[in-house]
């Protein structure tokens, strides 16, 4: 069995990977390059034209996750390739209307985890990791006598970090992300991320609530007399709205921010298209705070969102755009502010700019980088928070795994060889990850983008 790194080793995101044996070809992951859209036209044409190539004599796709490093290839597959996803993999990517992706026009295929399967020639196992993106998956080939391992994006700090003891052991080749092998010492991913994470460890996703509950409990001691002290005497909330920006398809961040909302007495709002995700998701786990199944979350309409999706997804959103289900109003938000926590990003600006609330929190829980973003877009949604908020310390931690977190991976997989993807500096890798390891022998193979090589 052959690999080849199409792209993936020498950055983050973007990964694409071939796997080849006498019989098959699959590529493993699909996805567009992370500054996609900043490139020039003519470099995004030529990313389109690889893609299309790398696709051609290939008999399948795997994909890892919902992620457009990942998956954002998928549009240059040949009609009628199969691509292989996990079901929550498969929900996230149909419920979204702006990604591109038209789930019924490919030939979708999802699978079990931990039940080995197989395509072709090829014996194929997934399973279950622990990402910021629901339903992400690494995945086992094993083919003419060989085994390779694939982590796609993998951390051990999120509600589920336990499940990398299920990976299997004694691979022959282990291609592991390295997103967190960084050079400098730098500071807590939790809250940089992806740079200048150095060796510290991240923040544990379920120690976000405690951080969110404190922030949306009341900060200061409210002025006799006030409304701020009526509603202190009858245990109300605080009055400031919080805005929390995150990605509507975070599931383990929502959880979060439910969980939060339930310590410190307030509501979780959030749009219609977060509200599908919640409950498609919910659909495989039940227990995923959803509009449909949770008192305690409710939904606002923006107006250009809601006329969008109702444009673009008929009748895929009809339950919630038509009926206006668990529906919060901009009445209702201006007249009790301290009861809701909104989660908000930039298609939502035209509502918050219709609010009138005299003192509003925002906050960051998503990786810093989409902050500092120069589109449009972007620009406008930052400056209104600027001039409209007061803007809080980040609360967020990364959705890929810290140095300490791989060095586990590799002492419970044992690997015979380990491949860097996902990373920009592989050459790290024996440094960062084997410096506690005792039995350091394991090989890193540094390899570059278009490298073939024998398993």
């Amino acid at each position: 069995m052959h690999a080849k790194i199409y792209r993936g080793a020498e950055e983050i995101g973007g990964n694409c990977i071939a796997l080849q044996t006498a019989q098959t070809k699959i590529l493993v992951d699909f996805g567009l390059p992370l500054d996609f859209d900043d490139r020039p036209k003519d470099e995004q044409k030529k990313i389109w034209a690889e893609a299309e190539a790398w696709a051609q004599d290939a008999q399948a796709v795997f994909i890892t996750h919902s992620h457009p490093d990942h998956y954002g290839l998928i549009p240059a597959l040949p009609k009628g390739t199969p691509v292989f996803m996990s079901e929550g993999t498969r929900i996230l990517l149909a419920s979204n209307p702006f990604n591109g992706i038209k789930t019924d026009d490919y030939t979708i295929v999802t699978f079990a985890c931990r039940q080995p399967f197989t395509f072709r020639d090829i014996t194929v196992t997934a399973y279950a990791v622990d990402h910021s993106a629901y339903g992400a998956c690494a995945f086992c080939f094993q083919a003419e006598g060989k085994s390779v391992l694939y982590t796609g994006d993998i951390r051990l700090h999120g509600r589920k970090g336990v499940l990398y003891k299920l990976l299997p052991k004694h691979v022959d080749c282990l291609f592991l992300e390295g997103t967190n092998v960084r050079e400098e010492e730098g500071t807590n991913p939790g809250q940089n991320e992806p740079t200048k994470t150095g060796n510290k460890r991240c923040v544990r996703e379920t120690a976000l609530t405690e951080k969110f509950a404190a922030l949306f409990t009341r900060e200061s001691v409210p002025t006799k007399g006030t409304a701020s002290a009526k509603n202190a005497a009858s245990g109300k909330a605080a009055e400031s709205l919080h805005l929390v920006w995150c990605s509507g398809q975070n599931i383990d961040r929502i959880v979060t921010l439910y969980k939060a909302c339930l310590l410190s007495g307030r509501q979780l709002v959030v749009d219609p298209y977060t509200a599908v995700v919640l409950d498609e998701v919910a659909k495989l786990s039940p227990k995923i705070p959803n509009v449909l199944g949770f008192d305690n979350v409710k939904v606002y309409y923006p107006q250009r969102l809601t006329t969008c999706l109702n444009k673009k997804c008929g009748s895929r959103y009809t339950t919630y755009l038509q009926p206006r289900v668990n529906k919060v109003t901009y009445k209702d938000i201006n007249a009790n502010p301290g009861a809701y926590v909104m989660v908000v990003r930039e298609s939502t600006l035209d509502y918050l700019q219709r609010l009138s609330v005299p003192s509003m929190r925002f906050t960051i829980s998503t990786w810093r980088g989409y902050w500092d973003d120069k589109s449009s877009k972007t620009a406008r949604f930052r400056q209104w928070i600027e001039q409209h908020c007061n803007i809080t310390e980040d609360i967020h931690t990364s959705g890929h795994a810290d140095v300490n977190g791989l060095r586990r991976i590799v002492e419970h997989v044992q690997p015979k060889g380990i491949v860097p993807i996902h990373t920009e500096n592989a050459t790290l890798f024996s440094q960062k990850i084997f410096s506690q390891i005792t039995d350091n022998s394991t090989p890193v193979f540094v390899l570059y983008n278009n490298a073939t090589f024998e398993i």
